[in-house]
Parts: structure tokens; C-alpha cells; sequence
């Protein structure tokens, strides 16, 4: 492997750029990213009523429907970016899952829908492997979570945004132009990318450029396997997943079905909710990490796995509330370290691998949260919501069906007992598939613990993470 020297001396082309510039052009296209990626949750309840849907079916829409593509093209689209421009791959992935946006808006049923969450998700799947390999070259390794968890301020904005903004348009345009809006701009975020940002050799930021061909697939597979340390990172990351994606994915419902507010209201909590602990976490995260792992690299593991412990009973302690400002406040409490083990593990499960197999080990993560988190965690949401649903039903009304008794034709036609039990039903059941899946949190915090033992010697080059 060459020395930076002579690295240089093979890529005189390249021009360091103002860290200020990266972060801020990465940080605008992550926005749209989240935006389009949580705007379905915003207006969910919405598509149900109007596309006649059950929970299981919203949680397909909003988590399978995306992950499963996102899982099967994150790694190969990562393979690509080991060997290709970054920054083109990056260009082509926000145009496509933008226009694929735009199309949700003018879907006519379930199919054509889940059709195109598909294709949003084809689209988002080669993008977040790829800018964390680039933050790797941009970036020295002690300061790189602090840069993640800058630019992935990105998380909480879009959230916001997509939440708040998208729960205001559908009260008074209607659902189809939530789309229509916020995925149109992104069509012109590719261009910025492309023209915004100049691509760096692998390895610069690590002193030496790594121009070995790049591995198998079978090698890093191999590799990282062999790294307990990135096995536990990746699981726990996984299991958080699966708790932020499909509790997340729901609030709006939860909130809508337990508390008598309308969509606007419920768009707004939302976004509190998705935004301010993501502003804590993510900033906190990558701080805290980055401070406390200078000293001691266990840190890095042990401040999600801490912070997991203290958060779920806050969480839980939240949906049993009887108002929605009670609600909202421990639910940001407790959902603080959904986001703050962000940072740590994209950019320490960096540090374990070689320049030339950071965007594949980024998409081996991302396969694992998108299999247990954004496809598990919406799917097991909607599955025991209609499952909790069905029994509370049973006990208010007796021997009858959750689809046949509440399906909204049946319903114009009953008394009051019976849609008033149908509502309280419907709250209770997402109420109680939130506290089944909130028990992810303490499995995560298992696996950041069992990674802390391992960390520090499996890191790569440690004294240049302790480095000032």
C-alpha cells in the first residue's frame, strides 16, 4: 500500500475541499432522503382510510415494500461504489427514488403503491453505504462521528418536514400531493451533488491510499464475521431498528386513534417527536463519542448500550398517558438513543475495515436494519396491532371479525356501541404492538455492551482514533 506521499503524487487532481461544503451538501441531500423515506408514516392513517387498507397492510406499504429492495440492492450498489465514482452513484440513486416519490402520489390501489415504495427504496438503497464510505476519506478517524452526526442532523430536519408539513398539506390537499411536493426537488439534487463535490481517493483522510484491488465479497463477508466486534454493533444497530422504524412508523396513528386531534395536530406532534431527540441524539452521539472515546475506545459502545437502558422504561412510561402533551414529552425522553448510536456505529464499524471495503461493510449493516428494522419493525407493528385489535374487540362486542365489524361500509350502517368500540379497539391495539416492539431497545443494549469488550482490539490503527 503506497504512502500518502505518493498518493498524492497519482491524484494531483484532487483538491481538499471545505469540510463546511461537504457536510453542508451531504446534510441537504440527506434531508430529501428522509424526507421521502419518512413522509409515509405523515400520512399513513390518511392512505388506510382512502385506499380501504388494514395495519398489516399500511406496515407492508411502509416497511417491506421499501426494505426488501433497499436490502437487495444496498450491497450490490455498494459494490459499486468500492470500484466506481461515488459521486455519481450518489447523483443516480436521488434522482430515482425522488421520481419514484413524485409516482406514490399518483398510485390508484395497494399495488401500485407498494410498486413504487419499491422503487424509493431501490432508489435510497445505494445511498447512505456510499456517503459513509466518502465521510471515511473525508474525514480523519477520531473525528468522524462528530461529521456523521453534523451531516445526519439530516434525520430530524427531514423528519420534521416530512411530519409536520405533510400532515398540514394532506388535512388540505390531500394525501397525493404530500408526494407530489416533496419529492420533486429532489430531481434537482443530483446536479448538486455531481457539481458540488469532487470525489477523494480512498484512504486519504487515513494517511495512506488505498489502491489494492478491491475484495471479494466472499473476503469481506469473511473479514467481517471474524470481527465480533462488528457482528454485535451491526445486531444491536438492528434491534434498534427495529424499535425506531416501527414504533415511528405508527405514532401518528397511535396518536390519532388514542387522543381526539386531527391531522394537522397529529402531523405536528409527529415531528416533534421524529425531530427534537434526533437533534439531541445525533449531536450528543457524535460529541459524547467521539470526546469519551479518545480515552477510551469502550465508549464508543458503552454510551448507547447506557443510554438504551435508561430510555426504554421512559418510553413505555409514555403510551400509557392519558394526554398527548404528556405523551410527546417521554416519548422524546425515551427515544433520545434511537439516534444516538447512529454515529457510533456507522463510523466505528468503519474503522474495523480497509478503505476498499467501507462502502460494502456500510451496506452489510444496512442489510441487517433493513431486514430486522424498516421491513420487522413496521410489519410486527401492524401484525400485532391487528392481532391486540381483534381481541379487544372480542371482549367489548363478543365472537366477531376486526375487517368485517369495522370495515368502513359496515360501519355506516352500526350503532354507537359498536363503531365506539371498533375506535377504542383500533387505539388499543397499536397501543400495545408499541410496548411489545419497545423491548428491542434492551436487546440492543446487550449486543453495545458484548461489543465493548472486543473494541479496542479490533479497531483499526487505535492510536489514531485517541489522536487530538
Amino acid at each position: 500500500m503506497p504512502t500518502m506521499e505518493a498518493s498524492v503524487n497519482n491524484n494531483e487532481a484532487y483538491v481538499p475541499q471545505s469540510q463546511l461544503k461537504i457536510i453542508s451538501i451531504l446534510t441537504l441531500v440527506y434531508t430529501f432522503n428522509y424526507m421521502d423515506r419518512v413522509v409515509f408514516a405523515s400520512v399513513g392513517e390518511v392512505i388506510k382510510h382512502d385506499l380501504i387498507l388494514s395495519d398489516l397492510q399500511l406496515g407492508v406499504l411502509g416497511g417491506l415494500a421499501f426494505a426488501a429492495f433497499y436490502a437487495g440492492f444496498g450491497l450490490p450498489l455498494a459494490r459499486l461504489a468500492e470500484r466506481f465514482n461515488r459521486l455519481a452513484i450518489i447523483s443516480v440513486c436521488v434522482t430515482v427514488w425522488s421520481m419514484m416519490t413524485v409516482l406514490c402520489g399518483v398510485a390508484g390501489n395497494f399495488w401500485q403503491l407498494l410498486l413504487f415504495r419499491m422503487g424509493v427504496g431501490i432508489g435510497e438503497a445505494g445511498f447512505t453505504p456510499t456517503v459513509v464510505s466518502l465521510i471515511s476519506d473525508y474525514f480523519k478517524p477520531n473525528r468522524r462521528a462528530t461529521a456523521y452526526s453534523l451531516i445526519i442532523l439530516a434525520v430530524p430536519i427531514g423528519s420534521f418536514i416530512a411530519a409536520a408539513a405533510g400532515g398540514w398539506i394532506a388535512q388540505h390537499y390531500g394525501w397525493r400531493m404530500v408526494f407530489l411536493l416533496i419529492g420533486a426537488p429532489g430531481c434537482l439534487l443530483g446536479l448538486l451533488v455531481w457539481y458540488g463535490l469532487r470525489e477523494p481517493p480512498r484512504g486519504h483522510s487515513d494517511g495512506v491510499v488505498d489502491d489494492e484491488p478491491v475484495p471479494p465479497l466472499r473476503e469481506v463477508l469473511k473479514y467481517l464475521w471474524a470481527k465480533k466486534t462488528f457482528v454485535h454493533l451491526a445486531v444491536g444497530a438492528a434491534a434498534i431498528g427495529f424499535v425506531a422504524y416501527g414504533n415511528n412508523f405508527f405514532v401518528m396513528s397511535y396518536l390519532k386513534r388514542s387522543f381526539a386531534i386531527d391531522q394537522t395536530q397529529a402531523g405536528l406532534l409527529l415531528g416533534v417527536v421524529l425531530g427534537v431527540p434526533a437533534v439531541i441524539g445525533t449531536l450528543s452521539g457524535g460529541f459524547l463519542s467521539d470526546w469519551a472515546g479518545r480515552r477510551n475506545l469502550k465508549w464508543y459502545a458503552w454510551l448507547p448500550a447506557l443510554g438504551l437502558l435508561c430510555s426504554w422504561p421512559i418510553y413505555v412510561f409514555a403510551l400509557f398517558q392519558q394526554q398527548p402533551l404528556y405523551t410527546v414529552v417521554f416519548m422524546v425522553l425515551g427515544s433520545l438513543c434511537f439516534y444516538a448510536f447512529l454515529p457510533t456505529t456507522q463510523t466505528v464499524t468503519q474503522g474495523l475495515v480497509r478503505p476498499r471495503m467501507r462502502a460494502s461493510t456500510s451496506a452489510i449493516n444496512g442489510l441487517l436494519s433493513a431486514v430486522l428494522g424498516l421491513a420487522g419493525g413496521p410489519m410486527f407493528l401492524g401484525f400485532f396491532s391487528d392481532w391486540f385489535a381483534q381481541r379487544a374487540l372480542a371482549q367489548a362486542l363478543g365472537d366477531v371479525q376486526l375487517g368485517a365489524t369495522c370495515h368502513p361500509s359496515a360501519l355506516a350502517s352500526v350503532g354507537e356501541t359498536v363503531a365506539t368500540a371498533c375506535a377504542n379497539a383500533s387505539a388499543l391495539g397499536v397501543k400495545y404492538a408499541m410496548v411489545a416492539a419497545s423491548f428491542g431497545m434492551l436487546w440492543a443494549a446487550v449486543h453495545y455492551l458484548c461489543a465493548a469488550r472486543t473494541l479496542t482490539d479490533e479497531i483499526v490503527s487505535p492510536y489514531e482514533w485517541r489522536a487530538d
